[in-house]
This record gives C-alpha cells, sequence and structure tokens, in this order.
C-alpha cells in the first residue's frame, strides 16, 4: 500500500535523529509525530508542514489533557496462570493523546488510498482530533455514573476555543459536518468508527500485558486466547489497508482478516474490558467519583470540570476527600478484586441472591450491569457477485461466533468484598 507517511527504516529505530533531510528542497525538515499502529506496518513520523500536524497545533492545549488520561483507566491485564486473588495488576499507562494521533493518522492513510479529496481529508482529521477532546478525567470509568451527560460525541463543542473555531472555518467545515463525522455518521464517519476501533484494538493488544510495553504474543500465558491468537495473526492491525471506498459506500475487502480483527476484538473484550475483576474495579472507582458527583452544583464534579481535569488531578481531588495519600488510593484502586463474584441474566436475581447473602452476613459490595458490546458483524465485505453487503449476511456462521461471544458478556455481576 501506498502512504505518504515516510516509514521509518531499522537505522531509524537506532539513530533517532529528530531530523531529516528534504533532498529536493535541501533543507531539513523537523519529525513532529510518530505514528505506530502496532502488529501493522504503519509506523512513520508526520511532520510539521503535514496537515495532521497542522489539525494537531490547533488543538495542541485540548490535546495535552488526553496525555494525563489512561485509555484503560483501571482496566488491566488478567493472566490466567495466575489466581487473581495472588495475581499483582499491571495497569497499563498508553494515554489518550497518543490514540487520537493515531485515530487521525489512521484514516488519514485509508482516505489516502482511497483517493479521496484533500477538502474531505481535511474535514476527517478536524473530525478525528476532535472526537475525544471531551473525554472525562479517568474516562470510560467515569462515563459510567452518567453517560448522558459525560459522553464525549456529545460534548465535544464544550472544548472549542475561538482558535479552533476559526480553524474549522477555514478548512471550511461546519459544526454539523463535525458533528456528524463524529457521531460515525455518513461516509467519514464510518471511516473514524472504523479507524477509532482499530487504533483501540491494536494498541490495547500491544499495552496490555504483566510486563509493561510488551505484547500479549511474547507472553508465557499461553492458556490466553489473545496471546495465541496473536501468535497465529501478528499483523492483525494491517486490516487499515482493507478499506476501501466506493461511491461513498465503506467496506473491507479482505473477509478471513475482518472476520480475525471482529473476533479478536471481542475476545479483548470478553477477556479484558469486560472481565468481572475489571467491572468490579471500574464499580468501584465510579462509585467514588459518583459520591461527589453532582452535574448541577459548580463546586462538585460536575461534568464540565471532570472534562477539564485529567486522572492524576481527579485522584487527587478524591484522596483529598477521603482524607488518604494519592498513592494509597491509586494503589488501592490498582489492586482492588472482589472476593467473590457471580453473574445474573436479570437484576431482580441478583438483588434476591444479594439479600440471601446479606441474611447470611456476607457483605455485598454492589451489582453492576454490564450491557456486552457491539460485534460490529454490520461491516460490509463485496460478495462473490460484486455486491457489497454486511459480514452477518455474507458468513452467518463466522457472524454467529462473534455475536455469541458479545451476548454472553451481557447480564448483572454481583460483587461481595470483606474489607
Amino acid at each position: 500500500m501506498s502512504s505518504k507517511f515516510e516509514r521509518l527504516d531499522k537505522n531509524d529505530y537506532l539513530n533517532q535523529s529528530f531530523f531529516k533531510s528534504d533532498k529536493k528542497n535541501n533543507k531539513y525538515r523537523e519529525e513532529d509525530i510518530r505514528l505506530l499502529l502496532p502488529f501493522s506496518d504503519l509506523d512513520g513520523w508526520i511532520y510539521e508542514d503535514e496537515q495532521i500536524s497542522k489539525t494537531s497545533e490547533i488543538f495542541a492545549k485540548q490535546i495535552s489533557r488526553l496525555s494525563q488520561i489512561h485509555c484503560l483507566s483501571f482496566i488491566m491485564y488478567i493472566d490466567n496462570n495466575i489466581d487473581p486473588k495472588d495475581q499483582y495488576f499491571y495497569r497499563p499507562d498508553h494515554t489518550r493523546d497518543g490514540h487520537t494521533h493515531l485515530v487521525a493518522g489512521t484514516g488519514a492513510a485509508i482516505l489516502t488510498e482511497n483517493n479521496i479529496s484533500d477538502l474531505e481529508i481535511k474535514k476527517y482529521i478536524a473530525g478525528g482530533y476532535l472526537h475525544d477532546l471531551a473525554t472525562p478525567a479517568l474516562g470510560d470509568t467515569t462515563k459510567f455514573i452518567d453517560n448522558g451527560n459525560l459522553h464525549e460525541e456529545l460534548f465535544w463543542q464544550e472544548m472549542l476555543d475561538e482558535k479552533s473555531r476559526d480553524y474549522l472555518k477555514k478548512i471550511p467545515v461546519t459544526i454539523k459536518e463535525i458533528d456528524s463525522i463524529i457521531k460515525n455518521e455518513g461516509m467519514l464517519g464510518e471511516i473514524l468508527d472504523i479507524a477509532d476501533r482499530i487504533t483501540y484494538v491494536c494498541q490495547d493488544l500491544y499495552n496490555l500485558s504483566p510486563i509493561p510495553k510488551k505484547d500479549l504474543s511474547k507472553t508465557k500465558d499461553l492458556k490466553n486466547k489473545l496471546s495465541k491468537f496473536l501468535l497465529i495473526n501478528p499483523n492483525i492491525g494491517d486490516i487499515y489497508k482493507d478499506v476501501r471506498i466506493e461511491n461513498n459506500e465503506v467496506y473491507f475487502n479482505n473477509v478471513d482478516r475482518l472476520h480475525n480483527f471482529l473476533y479478536v476484538r471481542a475476545l479483548l473484550h470478553k477477556q479484558v474490558y469486560l472481565h468481572p475483576i475489571n467491572q468490579g474495579r471500574d464499580f468501584v472507582v465510579a462509585s467514588k467519583i459518583k459520591e461527589f458527583y453532582n452535574k448541577d452544583t459548580e463546586d462538585t464534579l460536575t461534568p464540565t470540570n471532570l472534562r477539564q481535569m485529567d486522572d492524576f488531578t481527579l485522584i487527587n481531588y478524591l484522596a483529598d476527600k477521603n482524607k488518604v495519600s494519592k498513592y494509597m488510593l491509586e494503589s488501592l484502586f490498582d489492586q482492588w478484586k472482589p472476593d467473590h463474584y457471580e453473574k445474573f441474566n436479570d437484576l431482580e436475581s441478583a438483588q434476591r441472591r444479594s439479600k440471601e447473602l446479606e441474611k447470611a452476613n456476607q457483605k455485598v459490595f454492589g451489582i453492576k450491569e454490564c450491557r456486552g458490546f457491539n460485534p460490529a458483524t454490520k461491516y460490509k465485505v463485496k460478495d462473490e457477485s460484486g455486491n457489497i453487503v454486511s459480514y452477518h449476511d455474507y458468513n452467518p456462521q463466522g457472524a454467529a461466533v462473534i455475536e455469541k461471544i458479545a451476548k454472553r458478556t451481557k447480564g448483572f455481576f454481583l460483587f461481595t468484598k470483606n474489607d
């Protein structure tokens, strides 16, 4: 695949020069952003005179806050070889700013390969940089307490200042167009949705490990399906090269790789994002935030305040309110795990069980609903007749495997904790 990204050769990894020669104009070009999509060949520099760099500079102040917001909050890798009670959890340290740069870059690569106009690419890159700017401190964990008032897609305009509004007018792109892109509507919105999913899957897989900065394919936890999968499919991120656009309709031209990507994404949800231990930890952190949350009272944790804070500021706030050190509170969050958990198909059953346990003098910490995830089997492919159809319709059996995983993650978890 051709790309306007300048690739890094082996010497670049050894000699990390921050300037490269532009032989045509006999001058040096400053390297600005490195885009690395794990498990793919998308790895190169974006220079300060390129559109991605120019756009990131417009939103630099807002993006700097994202550099202090972890992508996964307190979601961590669960090692199947170790009893959770004996396991020490390592929190991945990749942050939302890197995710935002890569969403912009991955989508731009897709659009460039499909010969989409420079104007549409400019609109997309702006949407890519704006799509996560309104993420509250501690990310999805915080959104859990009031998704309607804390979802970043609904309040992105709150993050605009005079400089960024002027920039959007100069592109030109309207607020309505950006809103549609961020909400995954239209061709550009579909590309953002795809680039976002490719990016978080690949970045999270790379960073989730008992040993920080080592990818799962190199761990010894071979009982874990994710590890086995990545050993067999080390280039799953190259799916970005399979996206095609015809008459503004988006589809994938490599059905097998699409299935593999959707499958590993499903495993990631099942074994990591929605793992009961991680769900319980999310519940605990969200409960602490909720104690001081009020969408209307300005001197509390309001939605607007949370959109201005970063993870460290929020942890400090909670530590101060609970009269403990920030290090102690963060460590307690990191290592929290329930003594026991049970899963139920409906809330009534979970509540009945809760009463039974309380009568037996067992402490019920809480009940959390897990709503599962979108299996994304509606993504489109081209069939043998040249018709563009959903992957679900093209391969019902393959789609069923992924949809079954999604269905099984739904339910109500009851957590008990003695201390």
